[in-house]
């Protein structure tokens, strides 16, 4: 075989190993040796050198782990921060969820608690009035104790009323008027009753004596002093504010027994029996109409407070509900 012939076959291998792809540049390598036809020397394909990619993976091998990656792969801090703010929202989500009224609502609830508690007292206390206003006494001590549960349901109702919000002005307005009309029932019972128990008793006209024989001048003076002193405290105890007709008529009473006493003993010094009894059956029928006119006045007075708490107690049943 030619040296031309050799030539060309390795050329045309190149070319074949190239087109396959076992290299990506042709190189050429010139030889030393001068051809020995009269040609220039044939250039010598070299294989390329080998790529960055190919001497990378052939050189990587496994790095060390890194300490620090190690102890702070897990932070625990942030996990503990996220679960607390977790059941925290949670937490809150649920009572919100279970919380069963507003405040406005318990506002509400508490004040018709409260107004059953006043109808109550109210429900004890009409056996009573009813008394009164049937022109019968009653024994002050009972009605003492039930006019002060009364008054203090009714303190009570009132205070709640002035918390309710103002989208419960409704409510507010008819539990002030329901506590506002038991405390005026409650206190016109108590002040009736008062003034009943002080000055009834007292209009019973005094034992005057009318023999002029059978008592001495100075003696019957001073019985009848002593009896008109005892009216005159009665009259500075009464309360104020009721009865007020009955009041007057006493005054005008009181104001007479000044002149009634000197008749009475100028009757006894002149030895005048039936004068002496005139002034007596005086002083009766005047003490009688004073005792008429404070029991009509009682029978009205009770029966206008049957009517305030019949409406106080409408009131409260619809606060009741």
């Amino acid at each position: 075989m030619t040296a031309k012939s050799g030539g060309r076959r390795r050329r045309v291998r190149l070319a074949a190993m190239e087109t396959l792809g076992f290299f990506d540049t042709p190189s050429t390598q010139t030889t030393g040796k001068a051809s020995t036809n009269g040609h220039p020397p044939a250039a010598v394909q070299t294989a390329p050198p080998p790529s960055s990619t190919e001497q990378t993976l052939e050189e990587w091998t496994p790095a060390p782990p890194n300490r620090h990656l190690q102890k702070r792969s897990v932070r625990w801090g942030v996990i503990v921060f996220v679960f607390a703010l977790a059941a925290v929202l949670g937490a809150g989500a649920f009572w919100i969820y279970q919380r069963p009224t507003s405040a406005a609502e318990i506002a509400v609830s508490q004040l018709a608690e409260q107004a059953e508690t006043l109808d109550d007292s109210l429900v004890q206390l009409t056996p009573l009035v009813e008394t009164l206003a049937a022109g019968k006494s009653i024994d002050g001590d009972p009605l003492g104790v039930i006019t002060l549960e009364v008054n203090d349901a009714a303190r009570d109702l009132y205070t709640l009323a002035g918390e309710l919000p103002s989208s419960e002005s409704a409510s507010r307005t008819a539990a002030s008027d329901a506590a506002s009309l038991a405390l005026d029932a409650s206190r016109l019972v108590s002040d009736l009753t008062t003034y009943e128990n002080a000055l009834s008793p007292n209009l019973i006209p005094p034992a005057l004596e009318t023999d002029s024989s059978l008592v001495d001048l100075a003696a019957a003076a001073k019985d009848y002093g002593d009896w008109q002193a005892r009216l005159t405290r009665i009259r500075g105890a009464l309360p104020t504010g009721v009865a007020m007709q009955v009041t007057a008529e006493f005054d005008q009473f009181l104001g007479s027994l000044d002149s009634m006493r000197s008749d009475y003993l100028d009757a006894l010094r002149n030895e005048e029996r039936f004068a002496a009894r005139e002034v007596g059956d005086e002083l009766a029928v005047e003490l009688a109409a004073i005792s008429a006119l404070l029991e009509e006045t009682i029978i009205a007075h009770a029966a206008m407070a049957l009517s305030e708490i019949e409406t106080a107690r409408g009131g409260l049943a619809d606060l009741v509900g």
